[in-house]
């Protein structure tokens, strides 16, 4: 059994397997961040990993079969147009897609990406259908759902 040596008057306390690793997990174990001591140069941390900045992917575009309708009609967008619709296709089921500020304010920033043809066809957001984005999305997500989970993390 160890021992540890003695300041003053303390008496030997004998140095067990668990006080050693109580020892060990107290020193090794990373501090959390009300815990840590305060530095008198103001000095928080000596070390920042970062992985980089994560980019999306670019955007695309829909199958021909996909299509966006407006007044019953199918038209076809432009490439910036069709990525903002996408946007909100998938948002379909959300609850803010079925508020009128969110509508309008969508209308207003996908009016600002459209091209001039697009805007003067495109008047009103209530005869917009965006209903077959919207299912080619589900389907597209439940397919993923789908697959095995070693399928999945090659995907990503």
């Amino acid at each position: 059994m160890l021992k540890h040596g003695t300041r003053g008057s303390r008496l030997l306390v004998p140095m067990t397997f668990t006080r050693i690793r109580a020892a060990c997990i107290r020193v090794l174990a990373p501090k959390a961040r009300w815990e840590e001591e305060k530095q008198d140069d103001g000095v928080k941390w000596h070390k920042l990993h970062h992985k980089g900045p994560y980019f999306a992917p670019p955007y695309e575009p829909l199958p021909s079969s996909v299509k966006f309708y407006y007044n019953g009609r199918p038209m076809k967008l432009s490439r910036a147009a069709e990525e903002v619709a996408t946007f909100f296709a998938k948002m379909l089921d959300h609850d803010y897609a079925r508020k009128k500020v969110f509508r309008d304010n969508f209308f207003c920033d996908w009016m600002q990406v459209m091209t001039p043809q697009e805007r003067k066809k495109i008047k009103d957001l209530k005869r917009c259908d965006f209903s077959d984005i919207h299912h080619y999305f589900l389907e597209k997500q439940e397919a993923q759902k789908a697959l095995p989970k070693e399928e999945k993390q090659v995907q990503t």
